[in-house]
């Protein structure tokens, strides 16, 4: 994939996303926003290849509408954790495959040991 393009301008890239949240917000129910579903629709074999066009300095010309197409499919995500009824297991895992995290890296828990006894006089 690296330095293949399969969509030639943004304006492309634009139009299939936007018709890919179209189809999904319009039946009754609506049918949820994925990023699979997303690269699907885009013509891609996976989801690497949207994180190319979202990344990859050959496909720097793509980074915002890439970027701003994934942060419609995060925004309907994180809106289900907000959805009465919802089993946010699969919201949460999905948004942590998007790089969201319970805690910042780094941060640790503090915990406190009380010594008492013999040890404590050492």
């Amino acid at each position: 994939m690296m330095g293949q393009k399969l969509i030639n301008d943004p304006l492309e890239f634009e139009l299939l996303a936007d018709a890919y949240f179209q189809e999904c917000l319009t039946p009754i129910p609506p049918r949820p926003l994925t990023l699979p579903g997303l690269a699907y629709a885009l013509g891609f074999s996976g989801t690497r290849t949207l994180l190319h066009y979202r990344n990859d300095d050959t496909h720097e010309e793509f980074h915002d509408v890439a970027n701003r197409a994934c942060l419609r499919v995060e925004q309907f995500t994180a809106e289900q954790l907000f959805n009465k009824g919802v089993n946010v297991a699969g919201p949460v895992f999905s948004l942590k495959n998007q790089g969201w995290r319970d805690k910042p890296e780094g941060e640790s828990e503090t915990i406190i040991v009380k010594i008492e006894g013999a040890a404590a006089r050492l």
